[in-house]
């Protein structure tokens, strides 16, 4: 009956285990869908940032060249 009652024990030991075990794997693939999510949401912002970043380097490459022009102009109106 000792035999029987230290088998028992020892299933019971191993189905403890078990889902300890499974509850680590759970809370793992939650902790990395968490992750893969706030990686996509960098991963968005970063291409609306880049975006952003190329408008206003060629709205800065616009307003250069009129600067240029506009100078140029009124360096020739002086000179006239």
């Amino acid at each position: 009956m000792s035999e029987t009652k230290e088998k028992k024990q020892i299933l019971n030991d191993v189905d403890d285990m078990i889902r300890f075990f499974e509850k680590q794997v759970s809370d793992n693939q939650k902790g990395i869908q968490s992750a893969e999510g706030r990686i996509d949401a960098a991963n968005a912002e970063i291409v609306r940032s880049t975006a952003e970043i190329k408008e206003r380097v060629g709205l800065g490459k616009e307003l250069a060249s009129k600067l240029a022009t506009w100078t140029q102009q009124r360096t020739t109106l002086e000179n006239l």
